[in-house]
């Protein structure tokens, strides 16, 4: 959680595409703050987004950065290969 603006965020990794629209619908979902802004969005805590979403980028986000992880360590996690 970084001040952006004076204002508290959250950044979270995205499927780029997916990304550009969130940012195109929400006013509160900003590229990356001090991220590689193809990959991340910062979210400003009084967006005005469903909490539902907010779950879901969580989610989404938590499951890329798994992904991304290497071979050994997801073993060492136990999660599915």
């Amino acid at each position: 959680m970084l001040p952006a603006k004076g204002k508290g965020i959250l950044t979270l990794k995205c499927d780029p595409v997916r990304a550009d629209e969130l940012r195109e619908i929400y006013e509160g979902i900003i590229p990356g703050y001090h991220m590689n802004k193809t990959h991340w969005n910062s979210i400003y805590f009084d967006a005005d987004i469903p909490q539902e979403l907010w779950e879901r980028l969580i989610a989404h986000a938590h499951e890329m950065v798994l992904q991304k992880l290497p071979k050994r360590v997801r073993q060492e996690l136990s999660l599915p290969e």
